[in-house]
Parts: C-alpha cells; sequence; structure tokens
C-alpha cells in the first residue's frame, strides 16, 4: 500500500564520506502534480470524511470534519495553488498536519509513499510562482524524473490563523 523510497548522492570530502542531513516527506497527488510535506508535521493520514461546509470561510477552507471526536478545518490545497476543481473519489485522503498545538487536515487525491530526500537535493520552489503561493513552499526536488514542490506545514498553518482571525 505505502511504498517507501530512499534517495541518496555520494558526498565525500577530504574526510571521506560524511552522512547527509536527510529530510523524509510524504508524497502526495494534487491532479497531476506531485507534492509532498515533511512527516515530522504530519499527524495522520486519513480515509475523507464528511464535511461540514461553513459561510464566510476563505475559498481554500473547504468546511470541517469530525475525526474520532476532534474538530478539524480542511484545505483545498487546489484553490490555493490555482490547480482546477476537486475530483471526488475513494483515492482522496486527508493529510492531518500538526504544529504549535494546531492541526488542520489537507485534502489530497492520494497520498502514495513516504520518501528520504537529502536536504542538499532540494532546490528553491519555481520563481514562475506569485510571490504568495511560493512562500507556502519549502522548495522542490526532483524523483524519477518528477518535480515534487515540498508544502511548508507551518505557514499553510499560519495562514489559517491569519486568515480567521
Amino acid at each position: 500500500m505505502s511504498e517507501k523510497i530512499v534517495l541518496f548522492e555520494n558526498d565525500l570530502s577530504d574526510e571521506g564520506q560524511k552522512r547527509q542531513a536527510i529530510k523524509n516527506i510524504i508524497v502526495f497527488k494534487l491532479n497531476d502534480e506531485w507534492y509532498g510535506v515533511d512527516v515530522l508535521y504530519v499527524k495522520e493520514v486519513v480515509p475523507t470524511h464528511p464535511i461540514s461546509v461553513l459561510p464566510n470561510v476563505p475559498s481554500y477552507i473547504l468546511g470541517i470534519m469530525n475525526v474520532r471526536g476532534n474538530i478539524l478545518s480542511v484545505m483545498n490545497l487546489k484553490a490555493i495553488f490555482g490547480l482546477t476543481s476537486l475530483k471526488d473519489d475513494e483515492s482522496q485522503r486527508i493529510v492531518i498536519v500538526e504544529d504549535k498545538g494546531m492541526s488542520v487536515g489537507l485534502l489530497v487525491d492520494g497520498s502514495e509513499k513516504t520518501m528520504e530526500v537529502p536536504e542538499n537535493l532540494i532546490e528553491p520552489a519555481l520563481s514562475l510562482l506569485e510571490d504568495e503561493k511560493r512562500d507556502l513552499l519549502e522548495g522542490q526536488v526532483k524523483v524519477d524524473g518528477k518535480l515534487v514542490a515540498l508544502v511548508s506545514a507551518p505557514k499553510l498553518l499560519e495562514l489559517t490563523c491569519l486568515r480567521n482571525s
């Protein structure tokens, strides 16, 4: 069900081989694009639950849902990144991210694998993106010919707080 990919690049120095800093990410799809988030912020990945729509919230907030008695806001990353509307199928999942006691659910089209990525392979986010969108990304990494945009969980949670206050 869940596949794990490990990426390494030889890094030799005068003292011999050094251990590289590694970032573990969970990779998911939005339409045909690949995104990832640091597993340090991922509390869990759950199947979609019924989402209750709320009035007067930003377009990227789908609503709220109940996960084992906890009420959680659900974000539509497609609305944030300017992608086409949501598809509604059984492969969708909610990636629950948490930082500093705050949690939010991210609706994704499927989470498929975790990856160990050497931090030296992570590049800055595409400069073609608008500043507001680029600020929500930690960078990007190329894996098996696919570009994976790394979403910043703390910045998404911050965005939720700023817009709700």
